[in-house]
């Protein structure tokens, strides 16, 4: 029987088939700033989906701009 201590697992939501254009590491989603976000949206008029992340190996920040899907996501 296998023991397992939760204190030690760490759950977070990573892309898969994209790395840190730095290092090559694992990116993790981020809070970006509101003003930010903000003001990219109201120059896309809406159009772009936006998410900040963040590289778990060397810290460095990206923000990622994609075609809003008509589902809204």
């Amino acid at each position: 029987m296998a023991i397992i201590d939760l204190d030690k697992i760490i759950v977070s939501q990573t892309i898969i088939g994209v790395n840190c254009p730095r290092c090559g590491g694992k990116l993790s989603v981020t809070k970006e700033s509101r003003f930010k976000r903000t003001v990219l949206n109201f120059f896309s008029a809406g159009l772009l989906s936006i998410r900040k992340y963040r590289c778990d190996n060397c810290g460095k920040e990206v923000i990622f701009l994609w075609k809003r899907t008509k589902a809204g996501s």
